[in-house]
């Protein structure tokens, strides 16, 4: 969000003259004290340090691409505490990038890795393990939904085949209002809680197409798209480039996404019309002149949970009420990181505060 290198910032036609003029004020501009007060929203930290024109053109995009947000409500501690600490630490985010690139380029070793990973056959390898290896001891029941859950003696969950499962502890690593309404009749406080996370509505549209189709060099992971310029994407993911054996030789695969906190109107059309503005604006910006050889389209409503300013302090009371409950452990993209990475360390940690406990013998859970 603030240029680590000074050369490729100026010379960039990302940004106006003004723009970067009013950007490279951060290098003269105070730190703000916090008088208490630890987080505002994305926008108003950006607006503050580096003007409106790198809210618009990098810091919206950016965080349109990663959380789908509008950075107006979206909690700059929740998301990129980093920046409001370099703030405090070097007064000047620009100066804080440039001395960490200076670190970095000092006595580092070790083992270096690409910046995305993934499995060859994507996320499902991880479930179908689970399924299929035989050393778990547990008992796996895909494709069934948790309809109740109760509290007495114990946990009780009612699936939607209709079966009763009685626990000791339950983790539940579901979206958070799920959680809400599972335990409403529980702890009607906390499910009110748990509801006051917002969600945004997401959609992937993926494209196949022949390389000789696509004039753009694909130089590049992809790319992420401000909202001024009125398109109906916020990113697109060269899916070959970042991952490989992702497409054939001589093919293409990209990822495109649409919806989000401010577009929800794209992402209300239907699969076909949404697929062919994405795909109209994919032939203008990347100068595509063949069809593609194929297009999926998968919607994801309420997926993605929005961290509005406070989010952190509305979790620190979902986990307090939560402890109040014997043998519950909340995990899952809703609450300290929207990753994948953040929802395993989740996971773990559920997992972990569920087994700690010691006057429960945890036998089964959902």
């Amino acid at each position: 969000m603030a240029p680590s290198r000074m050369l490729p910032f100026i010379t960039s036609d990302v940004f106006s003259l003004a723009g970067k003029a009013r950007m490279a004020a951060d290098l003269i501009l105070p730190r703000k004290s916090t008088n208490g007060v630890s987080d505002e929203s994305l926008a108003s930290f950006v607006r503050r340090r580096l003007g409106e024109e790198a809210l618009a053109r990098m810091a919206q995009p950016m965080v349109g691409g990663i959380y789908t947000a509008d950075p107006e409500t979206l909690s700059l501690r929740a998301t990129l505490p980093r920046f409001l600490d370099m703030e405090q630490k070097h007064r000047s985010l620009i100066l804080a990038m440039l001395r960490q690139g200076r670190a970095q380029k000092v006595g580092t070793s070790g083992a270096r890795y690409s910046l995305f990973v993934s499995f060859e056959r994507g996320m499902q390898v991880l479930i179908d393990k689970l399924i299929q290896e035989p050393g778990i001891k547990a008992d796996l029941r895909v494709k069934t939904r948790a309809q109740t859950l109760s509290l007495d003696h114990g946990w009780t969950i009612t699936t939607d085949q209709d079966q009763k499962i009685k626990a000791d502890g339950v983790c539940l690593a579901v979206p958070a209002y799920v959680v809400a309404a599972l335990l409403k009749d529980t702890s009607e406080q906390l499910a009110q809680k748990l509801g006051q996370i917002k969600y945004a509505s997401t959609a992937t549209i993926n494209f196949g197409y022949k390389r000789a189709a696509i004039e753009h060099p694909l130089n590049g992971f992809g790319f992420v798209v401000p909202l001024i310029e009125k398109r109906s994407l916020i990113a697109c993911t060269f899916s070959n480039v970042k991952f490989s054996g992702r497409a054939p030789d001589g093919c293409v695969l990209l990822r495109a996404f649409a919806g989000g906190a401010l577009q929800p109107e794209i992402f209300a059309l239907g699969e076909a019309e949404m697929a062919s503005r994405v795909e109209a604006d994919l032939r203008e910006l990347l100068k595509i002149n063949g069809e593609p050889l194929f297009v999926e389209v998968a919607k994801w409503e309420r997926s993605m949970p929005q961290y509005e300013v406070g989010h952190l302090d509305r979790v620190s009371e979902i986990e307090m009420l939560a402890r109040k409950l014997p043998g519950l452990s909340l995990a899952g993209n809703a609450y300290r990181g929207a990753g994948i990475p953040d929802c395993i360390r989740s996971g773990e940690t559920a997992a972990e505060a569920l087994l700690s406990t010691d006057s429960a013998d945890y036998t089964e859970s959902v």
